[in-house]
């Protein structure tokens, strides 16, 4: 298939395996913020996106991660972090579904915000990115105000 030929999607698998056996590392609490490419750097793995191991005295390594929020939440901060970011998005999207009667359109684009983001969170690292996490935070802060606001004006 084409997936499997392409080098992105060959790299990310591979950051995925990467990812799963530096959770095994400390799974309960994690590894600690940005710990990813630390882990690759003082334990000499191989960084999957360029395919060679790191010098030791690269600074740019530290700044890797792995292309996935779930994986990067449980690095940091382990079963955790993990955990939380799950029940994060769990919960908002139940507070979406729960709200459809309340504001229809702010649900929707509630939803849509949360399954966009879990989406792509999953491909790319999008909830560790400033930009698109200012995105994010912003849709969901607007949808839950304007769900909230209609919810407490009618009462």
């Amino acid at each position: 298939s084409t997936l499997q030929r392409d080098s992105s999607t060959l790299q990310r698998m591979a950051m995925i395996k990467q990812s799963l056996y530096i959770f095994k590392t400390s799974p309960i609490l994690g590894n600690g913020t940005a710990s990813y490419g630390s882990v690759i750097k003082t334990r000499n793995l191989q960084q999957e996106t360029w395919e060679f191991p790191p010098n030791p005295s690269d600074r740019w390594i530290t700044t890797v991660h792995p292309h996935n929020d779930f994986c990067h939440w449980c690095i940091q901060f382990g079963y955790i972090g993990g955990t939380f970011f799950l029940l994060l998005m769990g919960y908002l999207f139940v507070f979406f579904l729960k709200a459809i009667s309340i504001s229809c359109l702010n649900s929707i684009l509630g939803i849509g915000t949360v399954i966009f983001f879990g989406i792509c969170s999953s491909c790319d690292m999008m909830l560790g990115s400033s930009i698109p996490q200012s995105f994010f935070i912003l849709g969901i802060s607007i949808s839950m105000a304007r769900i909230l606001r209609t919810k407490f004006s009618t009462r």
